[in-house]
């Protein structure tokens, strides 16, 4: 008999010095039981400050630091009568003791880790720089950065850059240029496939003995296959066109003639000579076009010789009229040349190919990691190596140090991370027993991010260290030990009933346990049936329709449904396109989850013009409101008439637009960043209605410019301006915990709903598909396999680089396995999301797993059920007038214009410009901008000294410059007089000549400080270059690398006022000169 639920989470709330494993399923409470255990800690004592929380994302993080931060604050102020009020709670009564300590925690809350594992490791690493032997600046780099870099990696490999000049690498280079016929775009497609293979042993069989040179072995295929081969496609061209012949009037006559016309563009191809660089190419194409003709007659009837390479037989087509059908068969016994002749070439291809991206991937690691930058598995990698070596080297020295900082350790989301996480914090936990503690929450009928890294069998190993205790008394005899959490708070009792039995063989799958008391859900919940053409009708019968009713929590009681209680899933994003034309039809809101490009949207785009000219008013943001769908003006209308203008008569019928522009021109001295973003989102309604498409979008830009204003990266309307265009130039991943959820269906595909629940879920039809596996990662053994490689742009299912040795094909079988198990987890995630509906397609299409027997049928709402309209038109059309003068303006303006002297004159539109000035201004620009950074660099590290050559190569490859180049001599001068030969002299009243030896005994250094405040109509804001503290207080350093030094005290004294009037600090400022030659 096993624990009971309830007895599992007290033992959870009460053993705070043990070891526990806790297996969670969908709607446990895992969150809410894991907090509980967090205050309990705290209440008994227990140092807030060493908690070390992991959790899967960013947005968990976050949400997970607010609900602790709101129990913390609720139980230190906790009176006995609400305490007897809350009959759910598993803490015990609040004492004066446990509420002082809770109120203490508050305090110092922000000094707990709470992150997701990567931002842990980066937070070592840059306490533990020298030991991980990477640079305390270092960043996780994102995917969309890694393929820009991996770019640039593969020219520097082609000049042999630095240790790219490596002999092995240069000659594999020789055989991988050579056999593809697309190299660049191969190794940008496959290079990160390789190094996330190499955090285990890549396992390789070539199918040639290593002495057999590339042309040799290409000779070889060449002369076992072409000629039969070819002459086979030569009989097929030219004698069995007669026997594509179906009727004009049927369903194949075009679908066949297609397919032929598809074979005949690359006669020329297919019969010329098979150069060895595209051999891929031809092989796959080949087989392609052949298994699509559909021959109305043998064609064998046709030929002059018989085929050699392949059989003609007929063939079942799913079409209307019956009709026999021929189609050539590639894979008859003794009929299998094409086949092998493909598989032959792949081999080829692969072998030549793997050798030279294995050694490339090490030579990058090698450099990536010595200038910081790090992929997100290279951060596990960096430093679960970095404890290892420490624990076998070191006698754990540095772990002991860790753990004297964070001694309580919680996992969240254990089944979904790389088993390195794990390892990570065993390291961290088992060395120091009885002073450290290990909390690790996980589902096994959950883990679905195999593809990411993460692996059920080492979960489940992991699990097995820990005992499973079936009595409360056994939890008193091991320091590990393991609970399951067997409730469901979040689904009705209809919908557990349906879980239990669907999934009672599912591999881990333990009886939600259902109390006797329990009351079914009073407005027919449970899992239907329904057809997926009815979609639309259905979400739309169902909206305030009272017979279809969910508990609201906070009301304590039952109320319709809105659209924001529907959930649509899919199996993979492009299924999604069908919902979205038809939701988009029918004008029903919704909100997409996943990677979006947010510049594609008008209104988003809309709202940054409007944004961008009330900040700037300048002619450039002029225009590009103007041309906005807001305004609606083409590019040529737009360059007709100019800001001073009151009449345009090409504006028509945007009264209300103008006004509302006008309104926030006069107000502009009250808005802040956020309020002036939300006072444009709230007057919605003047969009063009046509152009009103992916709302949430300025909901989901909203909540991120609250988080830039709580990190202080933004604080004037300057900084929103830069924000929102970055927003508008990038793609982003969108998650669904904003604070703000829009009253619109929640629409995405299987991976995006984990940790989400709605009321209703709907799961869309989708084809069936076998997914053939691409690689394979064995923890157990340390190996890893690559079966496919470098996928083709835009097409899912080809890789330009394919393995088919007898290994990689059982290896293959095996993780075809395991990607079927997980693909029974993956629909058990997306029916356990569904509160009270849980809508199946009827055709049962991708659902195999989820029998239903109950069709639905959508009862009509009652005469009394309100109905609101699905979209409001949002205003009247006005013939108006065009007037901006009526405006309050605001002159913005840096710190280095505040002198008359040495500025630069804005060229009028008859001015003709001196290409020499403009060559000469943009380069002192570059020098100025990478010795800045160079300062910046050396004053960060202190006291360490940094490398010369490291910080220089870095600077240099972050604004894509070339080594060997002036900018380089003039990076290390800079270097070597600053750190070296004491430094510039300087001028008298400028800053210590010894620049260096200042800041190394400094107490405090900041650099590049932000900072935005008003002067009468004129807003100041820049950046200082550095503030540093010493014994004599504050001071202020600006640097300048002109030849000639100017009059700077206005801009000087704008930084000492920029830090009086935001910080109420008193500083000096004085200019350091770097004088470049």
């Amino acid at each position: 008999m096993a624990l009971s639920d309830i007895e599992a989470r007290r033992i959870i709330v009460s053993k705070l010095k043990k070891n526990i494993f806790v297996v969670a399923g969908a709607g446990s409470g895992k969150t809410t039981i894991l907090i509980t255990r967090m205050v309990r800690m705290v209440e008994e004592g227990f140092d807030i400050t060493k908690f070390c929380t992991i959790t899967f994302t960013v947005n968990a993080a976050a949400e997970f630091l607010n609900k602790f931060r709101s129990e913390l604050q609720k139980r230190s102020i906790q009176t006995m009568e609400e305490y007897s009020k809350d009959e759910h709670t598993l803490l015990p009564p609040p004492t004066d003791l446990s509420r002082s300590r809770c109120l203490e925690a508050l305090k110092n809350i922000d000094l707990a880790f709470m992150g997701t594992i990567d931002s842990f490791c980066q937070l070592l690493v840059s306490e533990h720089p020298y030991e991980a032997r990477v640079p305390s600046s270092s960043t996780v780099i994102l995917d969309e950065e890694l393929a820009i870099l991996y770019q640039k990696e593969f020219d520097n490999i082609i000049n042999r850059v630095g240790l790219y000049d490596d002999s092995d690498l240069q000659k594999y280079l020789t055989d991988f240029l050579k056999i593809n016929e697309r190299p660049s775009s191969t190794f940008q497609n496959a290079i990160n496939e390789v190094i996330n293979a190499s955090c285990l042993s890549i396992q390789y069989q070539p199918s040639y003995s290593p002495n057999i040179k590339l042309e040799e072995k290409y000779e070889q295929i060449i002369s076992i296959y072409r000629e039969d081969i070819v002459s086979d496609l030569r009989e097929l061209y030219q004698y069995c066109e007669a026997a594509v012949n179906f009727p004009i009037d049927t369903e194949l006559y075009e679908r066949s003639q297609k397919a032929w016309k598809e074979f005949v563009k690359y006669k020329a191809f297919l019969l010329g000579s098979w150069d060895i660089n595209k051999l891929t190419f031809i092989a796959r194409k080949m087989r392609i076009l052949l298994t699509g003709i559909i021959f109305s007659d043998n064609p064998e009837l046709y030929i002059t010789k018989p085929f050699k390479t392949f059989k003609i037989g007929k063939s079942k087509l799913g079409t209307t009229q019956k009709f026999d059908c021929f189609r050539c068969r590639l894979d008859k016994e003794d009929f299998k040349e094409i086949m092998l002749f493909e598989e032959e070439v792949n081999n080829l291809t692969y072998d030549y190919s793997l050798p030279f991206l294995a050694r490339a991937s090490s030579l990058i690691q090698q450099k990536f990691k010595k200038e910081g930058k790090l992929s997100f598995n290279q951060w596990l990698l960096c430093i679960k190596e970095l404890l290892e070596d420490d624990k076998d080297k070191n006698a754990g020295k540095l772990i002991n140090h860790i753990t004297d900082r964070y001694q309580y350790f919680m996992l969240d989301e254990s089944q979904d991370t790389s088993p390195f996480q794990t390892t990570i914090f065993e390291l961290l936990t088992e060395q120091n027993k009885g002073k450290c503690t290990l909390f690790i929450v996980g589902d096994p009928k959950q883990s679905i991010y195999r593809f990411r890294g993460a692996d059920e069998e080492t979960y489940l190993r992991t699990r097995s260290k820990y005992h499973a205790i079936k009595t409360v008394e056994e939890a008193d005899c091991y320091d590990d030990i393991q609970v399951e959490l067997l409730r469901n708070f979040r689904s009705s009792k209809e919908m557990k009933q349906y879980f239990n039995a669907t999934f009672k063989d599912l591999a881990n799958y333990e009886q939600i346990e259902i109390p006797e008391d329990e009351e079914g859900h009073p407005f027919s919940s449970g899992a239907y049936k329904y057809e997926p053409s009815h979609l639309v009708d259905i979400i739309i019968g169902m909206i305030n329709n009272s017979h279809y009713q969910t508990y609201d929590r906070a009301k304590k009681g039952f109320r319709t449904l809105e659209y924001r209680d529907f959930m649509v899933i899919t199996h993979k994003k492009n299924h999604q396109k069908e919902v979205v034309e038809a939701f988009s039809e029918k004008n029903i809101p919704f909100y997409l989850e996943g990677r979006n490009d947010v510049s594609r949207y008008e209104l988003v785009k809309s709202a940054y013009a409007i944004y961008a000219y009330v900040t700037h008013l300048d002619q450039a943001t002029f225009i590009n409101l103007l041309t906005s769908s807001f305004i609606g003006l083409s590019p040529e209308e737009s360059l007709m008439i100019s800001r001073d203008n009151n009449f345009i008569p090409l504006i028509e019928n945007k009264e209300k637009q103008i006004d509302f522009i006008n309104q926030l021109v006069r107000e502009i001295d009250s808005f802040t960043p956020l309020s002036l973003y939300h006072r444009i989102v709230e007057n919605i309604g003047l969009f063009s209605f046509e152009k009103i498409e992916k709302i949430d979008y300025l909901f989901f830009i909203e909540e991120k410019i609250k988080e830039a204003l709580s990190a202080s990266a933004i604080s004037s309307l300057e900084d929103g301006e830069l924000f929102l265009r970055d927003y508008l130039a990038s793609s982003i991943e969108r998650y669904s915990s904003i604070s703000f959820k829009p009253n619109a269906v929640y629409l995405a595909n299987l991976h995006k709903v984990k940790g989400l629940e709605s009321p209703v879920v709907f799961l869309v039809t989708a084809k069936q598909m076998t997914s053939q596996p691409t690689f394979r990662l064995n923890f157990l053994e340390q190996k890893s396999y690559l079966f496919k490689m470098a996928r083709m742009e835009g097409v899912a299912s080809i890789h330009l680089l394919n393995a088919a040795s007898d290994l990689f094909k059982e290896e293959s079988e095996k993780e075809k396995e395991m990607l079927k198990k997980e693909e029974e987890r993956l629909q058990y995630v997306a029916a356990t999301r569904a509160k009270d509906y849980l809508f199946v397609p009827n055709d049962g299409r991708g659902w195999k797993t989820l029998p239903v027997e109950q069709d639905f049928n959508l009862l009509a709402r009652k005469e009394e059920d309100a109905i609101e309209p699905i979209v409001k038109k949002p205003f009247k059309y006005f013939d108006i007038n065009f007037n901006f003068d009526n405006r309050q303006t605001y002159i913005l303006k840096k710190p280095s214009s505040l002198t008359n002297e040495y500025k630069i004159q804005k060229a009028s539109e008859e001015t003709v410009a001196d290409m020499s000035d403009v060559q000469i201004d943009s380069e002192a620009t570059i020098i100025g901008t990478i010795v800045h950074r160079l300062m910046e660099r050396i004053a960060l590290s202190l006291p360490h000294k940094i490398e010369q050559e490291d910080v220089v190569s870095t600077i240099l490859s972050e604004y894509n410059l070339q080594t060997d180049s002036t900018y380089e001599d003039i990076l290390n001068s800079v270097f070597e007089t600053i750190v070296f030969k004491h430094g510039y002299e300087q001028e008298l009243g400028n800053a210590p000549t010894d620049i260096y030896r200042i800041l190394l005994e400094a107490q405090q250094i900041i650099c590049e400080v932000p900072f935005c405040y008003k002067e009468d109509n004129v807003l100041v804001n820049g950046f200082i270059d550095l503030v540093y503290l010493d014994e004599n207080g504050y001071h202020i350093i600006d640097y300048k690398t002109d030849a000639l030094l100017g009059e700077h005290q206005a801009q000087l004294d704008a930084y000492i006022k920029a830090l009086k009037v935001l910080f109420n600090i008193e500083a000096d400022a004085k200019i350091y000169h770097i004088k470049i030659k």
